[in-house]
């Protein structure tokens, strides 16, 4: 019965693990991208994205979900992750809890 309980719990863990690896390296990117712009004076088009998160990351996975990352225009975004309604990150869990 505890496993039956429990296993369905470490895999929603597993996914919040892989969402904030996947952030924080998007994060990453996006500072060292803007800051590879501004050092060489250059404007942004994919190649110059793609050879920035090659000095970077390598051939590493952004994202362990194996989503497609890339620049929006306003930042760094990930097929899978960015798209999600992150209102249960907000302060006090999404919902506000009335005073008694």
């Amino acid at each position: 019965i505890l496993a039956g309980i429990s296993i369905p719990r470490l895999s929603g863990f597993r996914d919040k693990a892989e969402e904030v690896v996947c952030t924080s390296n998007m994060n990453q990117l996006e500072k060292y991208y803007v800051n590879y712009l501004d050092s060489n004076n250059l404007d942004h088009n994919d190649s110059h994205f793609e050879m920035a998160k090659s000095e970077m990351f390598g051939n590493t996975r952004l994202c362990p979900r194996k989503g497609i990352i890339n620049w929006n225009g306003d930042g760094v975004m990930c097929s899978i992750h960015s798209n999600q309604d992150n209102s249960d990150d907000d302060e006090g869990g999404g919902e506000e809890v009335p005073y008694l």
